[in-house]
């Protein structure tokens, strides 16, 4: 049903249903109420009326209105309603042309809820509330310049609407209206005076791990993990109403989950209070009991508000996986509430989020590097260690070997086999790393190619006999009631018949004697020569070698016989041992039936091995990378290298129980010096080898080792022609390398009576503390003697002898002192200037001021140079040098004289 009502020039009303509508006419201007005023009443569901009216008419809307949605439509001012509350609108009142008529003066009036307001007013408030901005109302100003009255008004949608009394006979009045904004409706709040959250201008503030204590902070990033929530910031998130706005606090009620996790753990809000029970922060923990940690922490700081990020939180994995920019928001609008000036308040709703930063680990490279032979092949270490797991913590979840991936189980050792060593890994990145054992490449010989041969040319090999019936067990080689026999023609097995030394067959049982070589090391090829392998005997004597590995797996095989030995006579040869490339480690040698398969009244093949030459090639030494990965708490990864490098170079004894006797790189050449070995079969045990005459420490070969790190006991070490590099330990140790020392040896005696001779070449010799004999020999050496009463020797060549604190208190003696040599007097470790010495324009002066550091004396045909490391100031060290068989002072020559003589040939330096 459509009701139209229209206030004609004629002042009659022309109305074609006047449902709902009185009014009287006759006045052109209506001035607050004393003008004629048409009553609206509410239109029934499905109903639209429509009113027109004109200058000075006002409108009575005699029902509760507040339910009404203003809309503009064109030039029309529309109320709709929603009587049956299914949230669309059913019923309209239509105020046509009021758009226009509300222009100028004399403008319409509408009375809604007692309150009289100009047509202007309201058609201002339907553009704001359609525009989503501020909605603006007045009362009391009638419709004419006689009207009366005032109002006060809030800008912000949804607050009170503060009406006065207008024409003292209003009451106040709430007036609510639903917004229709593009089709959506949107229930204002009443607006009653209550402060109220607007969402129109939310606070955030950032955060980050990676400021957090072990995080991993970004370089050249302003980075924090507290910041400031200031009062003026959370104002803008609230509508204080006409009260004005108080001030904001705690919300004393905030509980439950926060909607974040740390370490996988939900974190919930926590309120904490003083004595008074009055909230002087709000938490955000995550775990319970003596298991709870502070994740987060909102304190209070006069008007403002303090965020303290204290733990991580989880963020999801990082793609990239190295991105360090991943961030969350965490809202905690809840922890506040706002109030106004009488007290009303309202608890924040999605008005401040904290942005937290995510940590990614960073992970770094480790590198070590270990012996490759000797007692102590180990290193240990942590690959977390050097590297930042960050805030969220992490662990290593996988390493990669040669392009084959590990995963690294959560509890235990992980255990991955490299090119030369064994790296055992645990999540928290502690390993171990063992090396495989070094293997120098070459080629090598044992045995004797004439005849003579005796015991000692097997001694860089293993031998083992078995009989008939026996079969080797290379897991735990033994004799089993045979024996190795050593002739002159070579070796075999003992106790064989028809030839009791050498290598039988029984041609009735079809069995053979067993000779097993263990060549100690893993061999590429191989020759063997033979002897009294009869070429001519039953067209043949035959021999068989097969080879196994070094677990006892059968490489290769092949026949000894006329066909593939190369023949120097009719029964010495050598034949080819190939097992086209593949590694062996044991030879073994037996016989077999003559070539025409019979046999001579009993008799078979039988031999002798004369000899075994074989070539190796350099294994466990290198360095072995593995890559790993670090996964943190959030699932963000990273990964870097651990590099392990073998060298095979070095030998470490530096864990025996012992003290060694060591031939490095050693060639089977004489030994020097009175320490060398002498006689007996130990001594053939030990060359090549290490350990003692007594106690074999060890059996490892020393082939290309140069560089020594020997035991806390009494050493013997015997250098190479190489330049060695050996740290003899604890215990009175002796280094020497006169026959074979070429290099430029460098050799730390550490602590004890140590004794070092070096041959050719430029060597520093240390003597460490003790009372150390150091022999320079040839060459340009450096002697160093440390603590102790030492006596030192250069030799031959120009020498330099080096004093600092560590002489303190000690008489030194210096053995061929010769200036003619080059030999110098090194003090300048020793000295401390007291200005006069760098001062010194030239060596008069120089000698001038050294006159209160020296104290130079003879003993007969000795020089005594007395040291005082401060000079003329207190507090220095003594230290004595003895120079044996030198004269400073020969002819009369004073102190002074002597020092600057030795500085005119500078064989004195003391500024270094």
């Amino acid at each position: 049903m459509v009701n139209v009502l229209t206030q004609v020039a004629s002042d009659v009303i022309s109305n074609q249903s006047t449902d709902g509508v009185s009014g009287e006419s006759g006045q052109e201007q209506l001035v607050g109420q004393a003008a004629t005023v048409i009553d609206v009443t509410a239109p029934n569901e499905g109903e639209t009326s429509t009113i027109a009216l004109g200058k000075g008419q006002t409108a009575n809307l005699n029902f509760d209105a507040s339910g009404a949605t203003p809309v503009i439509e064109g030039n029309n001012f529309v109320l709709t309603f929603d009587n049956n509350g299914d949230g669309s609108s059913d019923s309209r009142i239509v105020f046509e042309n009021l758009v226009d008529a509300s222009q100028g003066a004399d403008a319409p009036v509408l009375i809604i809820g007692g309150v009289e307001l100009s047509a202007g007013l309201l058609i201002g408030q339907a553009q704001a509330l359609s525009a989503g901005e501020t909605l603006e109302t007045a009362a009391g100003a009638g419709a004419g310049p006689q009207g009366g009255g005032g109002s006060q008004y809030d800008d912000e949608t949804g607050n009170l609407v503060d009406l006065l009394d207008a024409q003292d006979t209003l009451g106040r009045t709430e007036l609510n209206f639903n917004l229709l904004d593009d089709g959506d409706e949107e229930t204002l709040a009443e607006l009653n005076g209550v402060p109220v959250n607007n969402g129109a201008a939310p606070v955030n503030v950032e955060v980050h791990e990676d400021a957090l204590k072990g995080a991993n902070a970004e370089s050249g990033q302003d980075q924090t993990t507290e910041i400031t929530i200031t009062s003026e910031a959370l104002a803008t998130t609230v509508d204080a109403g006409t009260d004005g706005l108080g001030g904001f606090d705690f919300n004393e009620d905030i509980a439950g989950p926060v909607g974040v996790t740390s370490q996988g753990e939900a974190v919930s809000y926590k309120v904490i209070t003083d004595g008074s029970g009055t909230v002087i922060a709000v938490q955000g923990v995550a775990g319970s009991g003596d298991g709870e940690r502070v994740v987060f922490e909102l304190t209070k700081d006069g008007d403002d508000f303090n965020f303290v990020l204290k733990d991580q939180i989880d963020h999801t994995p990082n793609d990239p996986a190295n991105d360090d920019g991943q961030s969350l928001d965490l809202d905690i609008s809840g922890a506040f509430k706002a109030f106004d000036t009488d007290g009303d308040e309202v608890v924040l709703e999605t008005a401040v989020t904290v942005t937290i930063e995510d940590d990614v680990p960073v992970a770094v490279a480790d590198s070590e590097t270990l012996a490759g032979t000797g007692t102590n092949t180990t290193v240990t270490g942590n690959v977390l260690d050097n590297d930042g797991v960050g805030a969220d913590g992490g662990s290593v979840t996988s390493v990669t070997f040669e392009g084959k991936e590990h995963a690294v189980a959560p509890d235990g050792v992980t255990e991955i086999v490299g090119a030369n060593g064994t790296l055992q890994i645990s999540a928290d990145g502690a390993y171990t790393y063992t090396a495989t054992g070094y293997q120098a490449g070459g080629d090598f010989s044992v045995g004797r190619s004439g005849t003579g041969g005796r015991s000692s040319d097997w001694g860089d090999v293993k031998l083992y006999a078995y009989g008939m019936t026996d079969t080797p067990d290379f897991d735990a080689l033994a004799n089993t009631g045979a024996n190795v026999t050593f002739s002159s023609r070579g070796i075999g097995v003992s106790g064989g018949s028809p030839a009791p030394k050498q290598i039988n067959h029984d041609a009735e049982t079809g069995q053979s004697e067993k000779l097993v070589i263990d060549l100690q090391a893993d061999a590429t090829s191989a020759t063997v020569k033979v002897s009294n392998l009869y070429k001519t005997e039953s067209k043949g004597e035959q021999g068989q070698w097969t080879a196994y590995d070094s677990d006892g797996n059968k490489v290769a095989s092949g026949i000894l016989n006329d066909p593939t030995i190369d023949y120097n006579g009719s029964n010495v040869g050598t034949a080819t041992i190939d097992t086209g490339g593949v590694k062996f480690q044991y030879l073994v040698f037996d016989a077999i039936d003559y070539a025409d398969g019979g046999s001579r009244k009993g008799d078979s093949s039988d031999y002798f091995v004369r000899q075994v030459s074989f070539t190796t090639e350099e294994q466990g030494a290198g360095t072995d990378v593995f890559t790993y990965e670090v996964t943190d708490g959030d699932g963000d990864t990273t990964s870097s290298t651990l590099s392990l490098t073998v060298d095979g170079a070095n030998a470490d004894y530096s864990t025996a129980t012992a003290g060694i006797q060591a031939f490095l790189d050693y060639d089977g050449g004489p030994v020097g010096g009175a320490n060398a070995p002498s006689g007996g079969a130990n001594n053939a045990e030990i060359k090549g080898k290490v350990g003692l005459s007594k106690e074999l420490v060890s059996d490892d070969s020393l082939e290309g080792v140069d560089n020594l790190i020997a035991t806390n006991f009494g050493d013997y070490v015997y250098g190479s022609a190489a330049d060695n590099e050996v740290s003899l330990g604890g215990g009175n140790d002796t280094f020497d390398d006169r026959y074979n020392g070429s290099g430029n040896d460098t050799v730390d005696g550490g602590a004890g009576n140590d004794r070092m001779w070096t041959g050719d070449g430029d060597d520093t010799l240390i003597g460490g503390i003790g009372n150390d004999i150091l022999s320079g020999e040839s060459g340009d050496d450096l002697l160093i003697g440390g603590a102790g009463d030492d006596t030192l020797n250069g030799g031959s060549g120009a020498d330099t002898y080096q004093f600092s604190g560590a002489d303190a208190g000690d008489t030194d003696t210096i053995v061929g002192f010769n200036v003619g040599q080059g030999d110098v007097l090194d003090l300048s470790e020793l000295l401390t200037d007291d200005g006069s010495l760098a001062a010194a324009s030239d060596n008069s002066e120089l000698a001038a001021a050294l006159d209160d550091y020296l104290n130079v004396s003879t003993n007969g045909s000795d020089t005594t140079i007395t040291v005082d490391s401060n000079g003329a100031l207190p507090g220095g060290d003594s230290v004595t040098i003895e120079l044996d068989n030198v004269n400073l002072l020969s002819g009369g020559t004073s102190e002074l004289d002597a020092i600057k003589s030795l500085l005119d040939s500078d064989s004195l330096d003391v500024l270094g």
